[in-house]
């Protein structure tokens, strides 16, 4: 079940369409798209001419398909929508949108693709959610989903914007080891000087099990972000429109965070898997899906 929105223009042919993604940012491939940083997917598809539509559009007019799953936190939309928009002010492009809420034949705008993905996304919802198993997915605060999409959407502009020093990790999603409750983490590598996003509640602290030997892979233990606060040196900055923490704001660092990486750790394997982005399912959405009887 997904979002689907047909696009046409005479400018539209297959080498155009290459062309218009070579080099963009996020695509794997020609109209494929995939943020590692976000966990945001979608495609665009040039499609073969056929003479029902050929007919209706002109032969020499291109038509190419977007496609997005519902199902999926709110977010996907959000990202979706500028690229989406850029496409469509390239090739000036008619459409054709068949969702209950869409822009029909047009004109396309910004807030009818919102409008169209989000009633279409609540609807995927209402029909997947209640016959689906869950145990591998989380349902989240909208807002707290959102702050953790906006960090690792922008995080590589900020991070430019700091001449050198403190790297600044990718937020990610688990539950915790003793319950379901949501979870988000920032790897702290040994040695590091690192900055973390508020968005995160936990840092996940790594060395590796050699510490002289690199290849001897990773051991970790997971940390609450408000203890992390609490160590001298460690400071809150408002930096690129974020509030991070600073650990710690300037090397060398002290004691009580160098102690940190000693004493016991635990393996990857011990600890609550990942939940990839696309299993992070908004609260709101999920109350309005109907209970079972």
């Amino acid at each position: 079940m997904s979002y689907d929105l047909f696009l046409s223009s005479p400018r539209l042919s297959d080498s155009a369409f290459s062309s218009y993604f070579k080099g963009r940012k996020n695509y794997q491939s020609p109209g494929a798209y995939l943020n590692n940083d976000t966990g945001v997917y979608f495609s665009f598809e040039m499609e073969k001419p056929k003479a029902s539509w050929r007919s209706l559009l002109g032969g020499s007019t291109g038509r190419v398909s977007f496609n997005m799953n519902y199902f999926r936190p709110h977010v996907f939309g959000l990202e979706a929508e500028p690229e989406v928009t850029a496409f469509v002010n390239a090739f000036a492009c008619a459409i054709e949108d068949p969702q209950m809420s869409g822009m029909g034949n047009g004109p396309y705008s910004q807030e009818g693709f919102r409008r169209g993905w989000n009633a279409g996304n609540l609807f995927g919802y209402q029909a997947i959610a209640k016959q689906s198993n869950l145990d591998d997915s989380l349902v989240v605060d909208d807002d707290w989903i959102e702050s953790v999409w906006s960090w690792n959407f922008k995080k590589d502009v900020v991070q430019r914007s700091l001449a050198e020093g403190h790297f600044l990790p990718r937020v990610s999603w688990t539950r915790q080891i003793d319950g379901n409750r949501p979870v988000t983490f920032c790897v702290w590598g040994e040695g590091v000087l690192t900055a973390f996003p508020d968005c995160a509640s936990h840092v996940l602290v790594a060395r590796h099990k050699d510490r002289v030997n690199a290849a001897s892979g990773l051991e970790v233990k997971l940390m609450a972000l408000a203890d992390v606060a609490a160590l001298p040196g460690c400071e809150w900055r408002e930096t690129g429109g974020s509030r991070l923490l600073y650990a710690p704001v300037a090397p060398p660092p002290g004691p009580e965070i160098l102690s940190l990486f000693d004493g016991s750790f635990a393996t990857f394997e011990t600890l609550p898997k990942a939940v990839a982005a696309d299993h992070v399912l908004d609260a709101s959405l999920m109350a309005q899906v109907p209970q079972a009887k």
